[in-house]
């Protein structure tokens, strides 16, 4: 369970960063 939850946070986390690059471009 923990290994799922880090995996799924590593995506939020870099999905977040995306959209927040995107936005400030």
């Amino acid at each position: 369970m923990p290994a799922d939850i880090s995996s799924i946070s590593l995506v939020e986390g870099i999905g977040l960063s995306t959209i927040f690059e995107k936005i400030n471009n």
